[in-house]
């Protein structure tokens, strides 16, 4: 009650400022406030039931944390924070987390050259005080680090103590997070929920129920998808659906299979009755996606066309989804798409975690695939070859054709 007091006014008053604009003078307006809030909760030992989980990967990594975040609903509150508002939007209407936060841990670099515990705290405080002030207010029992840069877990970590969060829970690694973590976990090699999963123990549970990835879609965006569909594929309902997603985010190592190879592909789907769909989004999706679909019939380009939970409403109702190794291929996990073809080239096909038979992994022969075999963000090295990508170009077309022929 003292806590919803205090905060209340001056939500209002971060909303005032943000209104006039005043964002870049918010650290030297509300530092006071964050030392007040600090303060207070030294003096406020009740805690309520609510653990915090800061997770700034991707919207794949974040899928793949579902498991966990299920398993602790059963007894705690569980809120989430991620670093952008895209993913606040996406995640805000899965029910097993209470409330979702944007942190922009990227707005700062003064964390990757700190070294000092002390010197991170009162960076914090001066960087992000409305945001601790957020944490403050919710009173959290248990904090878990899982962010995968080490200085972003750093920041993290820095944050759950500056708002003297009494568990805070990691990995095990080497930098200065380290120092703020009372519990730490051990088992980094370990693949897809499994790996966060292990956070289960520092809460006296052994292992969860089930490590299936899921994803709500609401009835409003189903009727909506399905709406569409039938005005795209007019006169042609009775034909197959499959999802082509030929993009993925830039990495060291490219994951993006050549989209002349997924053109194949998707000629050989619509010779055997399919409708193609093509998704993508972002600048780095808009070239592939117009190499796969331009000039066919029976395919219709989606870039830039939907949002992530109305592609989830997509991929329940295909046949198959054909995909680099991106969080599309998670999503597609986690709404049950009937059939899951992925390409894998630089990334470890273990990351997909999976017990379903129409999941079908094709991966390349060379000895030095995959390089990234950590789900941790440890530094990727550049491929070795001359001619790059060379894991994912090995991979030809047929053998794709040969798995739709054989299992679908």
């Amino acid at each position: 009650k003292i806590k919803k007091t205090i905060g209340a006014p001056l939500i209002l008053i971060k909303k005032f400022l943000f209104n006039v604009k005043l964002q870049k003078y918010h650290h030297i307006i509300f530092l006071p406030l964050s030392l007040s809030a600090y303060l207070i909760s030294l003096i406020l030992p009740i805690r309520a039931k609510r653990v915090l989980i800061t997770n700034t990967a991707g919207l794949g990594d974040i899928l793949m944390m579902y498991p966990l975040a299920k398993a602790l609903s059963e007894k705690y509150q569980v809120d989430l924070i991620v670093n952008s508002r895209e993913q606040v939007d996406i995640f805000r209407s899965q029910s097993v987390y209470k409330k979702v936060f944007f942190v922009d841990f990227y707005r700062t670099q003064h964390f990757k050259s700190e070294k000092n515990k002390f010197l991170a705290v009162a960076k914090v405080l001066l960087f992000y005080p409305l945001d601790l002030l957020n944490i403050f207010l919710r009173n959290y029992q248990a904090g878990i680090v899982c962010g995968h840069y080490w200085w972003t877990n750093i920041q993290e970590a820095a944050m759950m103590k500056a708002a003297n969060i009494p568990k805070i829970i990691g990995f095990e690694n080497d930098t200065l997070a380290q120092r703020f973590l009372n519990q730490t976990i051990k088992e980094k090699d370990l693949v897809g929920p499994a790996l966060y999963l292990c956070f289960l123990s520092c809460f006296g549970k052994e292992k969860a129920l089930s490590q299936d990835l899921y994803f709500e879609v609401d009835s409003i965006t189903m009727s909506r998808t399905r709406m569409f569909l039938d005005q795209e594929m007019i006169d042609k309902k009775n034909k197959k659906i499959a999802v082509i997603h030929p993009g993925g985010k830039p990495n060291i190592n490219t994951r993006q299979w050549p989209a002349e190879n997924f053109r194949q592909v998707a000629e050989y789907l619509i010779d055997r009755d399919y409708w193609v769909f093509v998704t993508g989004e972002g600048d780095h999706d808009k070239k592939p996606c117009k190499e796969v679909a331009e000039g066919l019939q029976n395919c219709s380009n989606f870039w830039g066309l939907l949002s992530f939970v109305e592609l989830g409403a997509l991929l329940s109702e295909a046949d198959v989804c054909i995909s680099n190794d991106t969080s599309i291929v998670h999503l597609a996990e986690a709404v049950k798409c009937k059939s899951l073809i992925v390409i894998y080239g630089p990334s470890n096909s273990s990351f997909l975690s999976t017990k379903r038979k129409k999941v079908f992994r094709i991966t390349s022969s060379l000895k030095c695939s995959p390089c990234r075999k950590s789900m941790l963000h440890e530094p990727e090295k550049e491929c070795i070859y001359p001619e790059k990508a060379k894991c994912l170009k090995d991979i030809k077309p047929s053998q794709v054709i040969k798995v739709i022929e054989a299992e679908l």
